[in-house]
């Protein structure tokens, strides 16, 4: 039986336009671009071409994007690059950050409170939003930067970024925004926020594992990482097929993010129909009570366990699972709740019912039709129907 992709959060198919960019890049080219001969210079040249599609599909400038090793390192650069900036005398420090963010993000909060930095969690609704009201009582004196995820990654919840950017900038205050998974499925205008930093990622978007990039506003100043020579951010050779990857994939999402966002809805509509159908009973669906991005699915069935269903259903590549269980002992079981549904109010039995998946422009409306017509099965039998 054939397996069927339904875990486009997690990462996603490379687009045969990025595949075969990368694939003509390396038969043709393997120039450092710190050289000065010819393949240094197509080097150059494709490194640029990627940064104008990067910043076509951003709305931004292209020397305000740098090519990062992917998510994780763009969000580090921005979190961490800009701690080491600010100068004693704006020192102790505040950083506020969500319940919901990538590891990431939670990563750097942990490292920052290990070198003196106060920090805050946001917590979010229970349709996995943070509140910018939240965000206001938490901003003090001392904050210095703030961090926020563009997509509630389990319902695919937008989260209210322009008003919370306008609230950063009224108080002189750093946004950094996660949109590792946003980039490529919503339509974003950094022309039109006072965001400062944004992190994105190739493979979530289509292209190659390996590549991802930070756009920082002009003005922003950020420390490296790691010792780089004057100038630079980074130091050592980029990762050059991948960045050629993720320009194709810009370029191929800003010719077609409507149509994408568009085809997602119909995929988003067909599986719960097709579900409904299929289990006899109408499943809860989580959604914000705002914009929600349509190709995340998170919903709920009554009396099915889920763990089981996915055990028993495993051709169907799903999304992360909402509860953990561990076998302690012969009679005790361990249940953790997944933090992000955590964060939203989830507990261990409602976690347990809650399935999620998300789908792709790759995703054929026969995939979304059989794992409806698989789960909805499942469901039955589980439920003893």
């Amino acid at each position: 039986m054939r397996t069927i992709f339904l875990d486009h959060c997690s990462s996603t198919p490379v687009a045969s336009s990025a595949r075969a960019a990368m694939l003509d890049y390396i038969d043709h080219c393997c120039g450092h671009p710190a050289g000065e001969h010819w393949h240094s210079r197509v080097a150059c040249e494709a490194i640029e071409d990627a940064k104008s599609a990067v910043a076509q599909l951003l709305q931004c400038h292209p020397s305000e994007v740098v090519f990062t090793s992917g998510g994780t390192e763009a969000i580090h650069l921005a979190l961490l690059g800009s701690a080491r900036v600010i100068p004693p005398e704006r020192r102790p420090c505040h950083l506020i950050a969500t319940r919901i963010d990538h590891d990431a993000v939670l990563d750097c909060v942990a490292q920052l409170e290990q070198e003196g930095w106060r920090t805050t969690l946001l917590d979010c609704h229970s349709d996995g939003t943070f509140s910018v009201e939240h965000l206001q009582r938490a901003l003090d004196s001392q904050t210095r930067l703030v961090s926020l995820p563009y997509l509630n990654p389990r319902t695919g919840a937008v989260q209210p970024i322009e008003e919370a950017a306008a609230l950063c900038q009224r108080h002189d205050v750093r946004l950094h925004v996660d949109a590792c998974l946003a980039v490529g499925r919503l339509p974003i205008s950094l022309s039109q926020t006072d965001i400062d930093l944004l992190s994105i990622s190739g493979h979530k978007m289509h292209g190659l594992p390996g590549a991802g990039a930070l756009f920082i506003r002009t003005g922003t100043q950020l420390a490296p990482l790691m010792p780089s020579r004057v100038g630079t951010l980074r130091s050592g050779m980029p990762s050059i097929p991948a960045i050629v990857a993720l320009g194709a994939a810009a370029h191929l999402a800003a010719s077609g993010i409507e149509v994408a966002m568009e085809y997602a809805r119909e995929l988003r509509h067909a599986f719960l129909a097709h579900l409904h159908q299929a289990a006899g009973f109408e499943p809860v669906v989580h959604t914000g009570s705002g914009e929600n991005w349509p190709g995340i699915i998170s919903l709920e069935q009554p009396g099915v366990d889920t763990l089981t269903l996915r055990r028993d259903l495993a051709h169907l590549c799903l999304g992360p699972p909402a509860l953990f269980r561990d076998q302690v002992d012969d009679h005790t079981v361990h249940c953790v709740v997944d933090r992000i549904y955590a964060a939203m109010g989830w507990d261990a039995r409602r976690a347990a019912q809650t399935l999620q998946l998300a789908v792709g422009w790759q995703t054929q409306q026969e995939d979304v039709q059989h794992a409806a017509a698989a789960i909805g099965e499942q469901a039955r039998r589980l439920r003893g129907e």
